[in-house]
């Protein structure tokens, strides 16, 4: 049996010099780890003279195995040992997928205004970057969801990799797996543009087959709005006509049975959230918010997930929504985190930032739609309380 690392003598002025390469301020690492703000600033000084801490604030394991590294990561942020494990129990049942690992990022401070929300996700797809690369690279077939999350993480990547490709051989395949709605709010955080986006970052070139679902609306419309008839119609024409959805979900030789890889985001749908799809979607099925935050823990990828599995009479409404969702369908992710799970490919990766994406996370923890979680510290310490 293998032993465990020996703790650094001085360890505590390696977390803290982590701690800052991951952009925290000395008072944010001081309450983190239960030490006086002045400790930590004579405690820096000793990390830049060591060499644990360069002056570009970027953490550097100078002498440091890989396993006392994970070591450090882990105990920087106490609350993370227990995190997995947390979430591992909620997993049930003969077809369980255990989630294989949860990485954690720091995002900034947790200020709620929509500006600030908007720098913790810039913050966050800077510090998942390299971690979302790594296991991108792994897949042949990755599915991609919508949203600034993905975005942000992209734009991290691309930063952090400027020249282009970093897949050389074999290109990974990234197809959309959404459409859009039909006033498009911001377009350029479609399912199709963020794949096309990805194909070129770690590809390196315009892909050559684009699969776009750029035509197709995200939910067919709600029987106030189209006749059973026209709906039939319309989701006719959609298979018959838009090449990129019939070689994405349509037939045996469909690409999104042939996904190792999901990219996605998830989403709440509490009544503060500042979220353009949501606001369309709301506003399309005449529903408000508060009630679907009643009804639903939120979504992945835009398919929502009830409160109960199966769900109540109440919430066929949601089952309703679902069934005319035009994009990938839970079935698809659970399948792709099952084979994923046998055959030791990334599978479904969730990022996502907030201690109110909670609930959801748990939820597709239990359904067994998760391999890889990438959040940030936010969400880390209300999963594991």
């Amino acid at each position: 049996m293998a032993t465990m690392p020996q703790k650094h003598p001085d360890g505590i002025v390696q977390k803290i010099a982590y701690l800052t390469g991951e952009g925290m301020t000395q008072q944010e690492i001081g309450d983190e780890l239960g030490i006086p703000q002045g400790t930590v600033s004579k405690l820096l000084d000793k990390a830049q003279t060591v060499g644990w801490l360069k002056k570009t604030i970027h953490f550097v394991p100078k002498d440091m195995s890989a396993e006392e590294v994970q070591m450090i990561k882990a105990e920087a942020f106490p609350y993370v040992k227990k995190l997995k494990k947390n979430l591992s129990g909620l997993v049930v049942g003969p077809e369980a997928v255990m989630i294989r690992k949860v990485h954690v990022f720091y995002s900034g401070p947790t200020i709620t205004s929509q500006a600030q929300y908007d720098k913790r996700l810039g913050r966050f797809g800077r510090a998942a970057a390299a971690c979302v690369a790594d296991l991108l690279l792994r897949g042949n077939v990755v599915g991609v969801t919508w949203g600034k999350t993905i975005a942000n993480v992209m734009q991290g990547v691309s930063e952090l990799f400027p020249q282009p490709p970093l897949k050389r051989e074999h290109p990974t395949r990234f197809i959309p797996v959404c459409g859009i709605l039909p006033d498009a709010p911001e377009i350029e955080f479609s399912s199709s543009m963020l794949a096309i986006q990805l194909h070129k970052i770690i590809n390196g070139s315009e892909p050559s087959n684009i699969h776009s679902l750029g035509g197709v609306p995200a939910r067919i419309p709600p029987p106030q709005l189209l006749s059973k008839k026209e709906a039939t119609g319309l989701q006719a024409f959609i298979q018959k006509i838009v090449r990129g959805y019939r070689e994405i979900f349509l037939g045996s030789d469909a690409l999104i049975n042939k996904m190792d890889c999901l990219l996605t985001g998830v989403g709440t749908a509490y009544q503060e959230s500042d979220d353009p799809w949501q606001d369309e979607m709301t506003r399309l099925e005449g529903i408000a918010k508060e009630k679907l935050d009643e009804l639903t823990v939120g979504d992945i990828g835009g398919f929502f997930l009830s409160k109960h599995n199966p769900p109540t009479p109440e919430e066929k409404v949601i089952q309703d929504f679902n069934e005319r969702w035009t994009g990938i369908k839970v079935d698809h992710v659970h399948h792709c985190a099952w084979e994923a799970a046998k055959r030791d490919r990334p599978g479904v990766v969730i990022v996502g930032i907030g201690k109110r994406k909670a609930e959801v996370v748990r939820e597709c923890i239990r359904r067994g739609l998760v391999n890889e979680l990438v959040i940030d510290h936010d969400l880390a310490k209300e999963l594991s309380a």
